[in-house]
């Protein structure tokens, strides 16, 4: 929040303010739930929150990725093969482990009614809504980094060495 209001919409306030805001503007809401709903309401506003940063977070994570390993972006500074290899692997864990949790909050308490009442229209809505969200996160993955950066001189990748051409007296060698 610092960086977009300073450096974005070019607002500044002092610190104190600025940190009373940010802090009221996470608490507030929170203190409310709880106060209105009790622990399980506070129980079931942190599962919520925890569903929707794990529907989240892979549509930051894998372009983050992508970046990091492109030199296009970093320059000499991408990464290497193995940190590369190392941190997508690492990434896919974590989307694996939020698709678990994804499914475990919302899909299977679906699933479990089914038979008492039929397939609910919800469930048939959700996996409309993760089908598109995997045609999106395999957009994501599969797209092609292709604007370059603008990076100072001593981060650019140099360009690849021109072939000179060989000198007659070099061919007869040959």
């Amino acid at each position: 929040g610092q960086f977009v209001m300073s450096g974005f919409i070019e607002m500044s306030m002092p610190l104190w303010l600025r940190n009373f805001m940010s802090r009221g503007l996470a608490i507030i809401p929170s203190l409310i739930v709880s106060i209105l709903a009790g622990p399980a309401g506070a129980n079931d506003l942190v599962v919520l929150s925890s569903v929707v940063l794990a529907f989240h977070l892979p549509l930051a994570l894998v372009p983050l990725l992508k970046f990091t390993d492109s030199p296009l972006k970093m320059g000499v500074l991408a990464n290497g093969r193995l940190l590369s290899w190392t941190s997508w692997l690492l990434g896919s864990v974590v989307v694996g482990a939020n698709t678990v949790m994804i499914w475990q909050t919302c899909f299977e308490p679906l699933i479990d009614s089914a038979p008492e009442h039929g397939v609910p229209w919800q469930l048939l809505g959700m996996l409309l809504v993760a089908a598109a969200y995997f045609v999106l996160l395999g957009y994501l993955i599969f797209l092609p980094v292709s604007k370059p950066a603008d990076l100072p001189d001593d981060v650019m990748v140099p360009p690849e060495p021109l072939v000179e051409p060989l000198m007659d007296s070099e061919r007869n060698e040959l």
